[in-house]
């Protein structure tokens, strides 16, 4: 095993999320809370970097692992500082961290997650949204997922919504029973009654949250603003030569310099990286703002599936969610946005969104979470009851359409849906004064035809 390296900051979610990009060729490196005593992140040459307790407790190191740290709403640094306070109480008193005195005895029947595990080792080579479902399921059931089969019942079921439901995400909670329902119809007996079918659902669908106008002027602000601001990387001035203790400083001037201009060379070549990265994030929102696809289609988006003289995007049948090959009208600003990163990109390179880092598994950029969470907040878009996604510029992309005269089955190809019912889900309500232009028209035809009508009979 590879060497440690220790360190020292003050924990902040963007800072850890830098840090953790920042990857050793072997070993781990571990960084320390400078305010809360015994809080860790550690960060592996391999495996996804997670908070940890690492501490001295009663006369002996000590050393748990806790949560992974995560790009999307994972756990906070607070929660993180109150867990390691909760730990070391727990660990001096000779407990586990978490561990409860009513815990349940062992038990060998099968859990909730083996199931799960089951169930989708069944369906994965039919669903083609099965890696969604292991999302949902790590997202919002993984901290109960060691739970009893037997004891998913109606209750549990009713309380999992409702802590979804809390959390402000009462699309998701519906998404988690339907899930859950699927996994159990799956496990139980033919015939058996499913408890899932006794939670009450929220119904609607978050593809109704309608952007305005002034929604879509404030994002495009946004994007710009994030895209000027200042780039922060860790190694700043504070790791500069020059800065160094005494003891740490080379006395020779040439020495000196040497290493300030080696500093200056990385810390460079790290702030281009970052750059890069936020510049990619921004672009993934304005493309997938200007073409209604689905985030997963625009991250692995191929210059191979673009005609950009056309404004086409032919996406394969093996990346369209409904099986079936999508060929997708690209707005001028999307355009734009692909014309510029083609002429700034290697000639040889596959993606366009390319994930910059060699041990990434799929080859192209996936975190763009943090790039919109930030939009949505200078955007103050987010401030309403039922929250804003990404993939609402999906849905409000079918909305313009719809707005502009499109039908129902022309959005339904540009969107690549296999039913015409999603697509009107996703249209909503319509335009009201798309509404008010077709009441018009017809009232106009209506006036006409009773007047064409009433001259007949004279």
């Amino acid at each position: 095993m590879g060497r440690e390296t220790n360190r020292r900051v003050k924990f902040e979610k963007g800072l850890l999320l830098s840090l953790a990009q920042e990857r050793p060729e072997k070993g781990e490196v571990v960084w320390y809370d400078t305010v809360q005593p015994g809080l860790a992140l550690r960060i592996p040459a391999k495996g996804e970097p997670r908070f940890a307790f690492y501490g001295w407790v009663n006369g002996g190191p000590k050393r748990r692992n806790w949560e992974p740290l995560r790009a999307d709403k994972g756990v906070t640094v607070p929660q993180a500082r109150e867990w390691a306070k909760e730990a070391w109480v727990d660990l001096k008193a000779g407990r586990e961290p978490g561990a409860k005195a009513d815990a349940p005895e062992p038990t060998t029947e099968p859990t909730l997650r083996v199931i799960f595990a089951r169930y989708i080792r069944e369906v994965r080579a039919t669903k083609a949204t099965w890696r969604e479902d292991v999302l949902r399921f790590r997202k919002h059931v993984k901290a109960e997922a060691r739970l009893p089969i037997s004891a998913v019942n109606a209750e549990w079921l009713k309380a999992t919504h409702r802590r979804v439901s809390g959390a402000g995400v009462p699309g998701a909670a519906d998404k988690v029973v339907s899930l859950l329902s699927a996994v159990l119809t799956f496990h139980l007996p033919k015939g058996t009654h499913n408890p899932a079918g006794e939670v009450r659902r929220n119904g609607g669908d978050a593809r109704n949250r309608r952007l305005s106008d002034e929604d879509y002027r404030r994002i495009e602000d946004a994007l710009a603003t994030i895209e000027a601001e200042p780039i922060t990387v860790p190694g700043g001035d504070g790791a500069d030569p020059a800065n160094w203790p005494d003891y740490r400083k080379p006395k020779d001037p040439a020495k000196l310099e040497a290493l300030r201009e080696e500093w200056r060379t990385r810390l460079e070549a790290r702030r281009e990286e970052a750059r890069e990265v936020r510049r990619t994030a921004l672009d993934i929102i304005r493309v997938a703002k200007g073409s209604g696809a689905r985030a997963a289609n625009v991250c692995a988006m191929e210059w191979t599936e673009l005609d950009l003289e056309a404004g086409v995007w032919c996406i394969p049948s093996a990346k369209a969610k409904a099986g079936e090959p999508i060929e997708a009208v690209l707005m001028p600003e999307a355009v734009d946005v692909l014309k510029r990163r083609r002429a700034a990109m290697p000639k040889d390179s596959r993606y366009v969104f390319p994930a910059g880092n060699a041990k990434s598994k799929s080859g192209h950029f996936e975190n763009y979470h943090n790039a919109w969470n930030r939009v949505k907040e200078l955007a103050g878009i987010d401030k309403h009851a039922e929250g804003t996604w990404f993939h609402d510029l999906r849905g409000n992309f079918a909305k313009r359409m719809s707005a502009a005269g499109a039908n129902a089955f022309v959005i339904r190809d540009q969107l690549g849906h296999s039913k015409i019912e999603t697509t009107l889900r996703y249209v909503g309500d319509g335009d009201l004064n798309a509404k008010r232009d077709a009441v018009r028209r017809a009232s106009e035809q209506l006036r006409e035809a009773m007047s064409r009508g009433s001259e007949g009979a004279k």
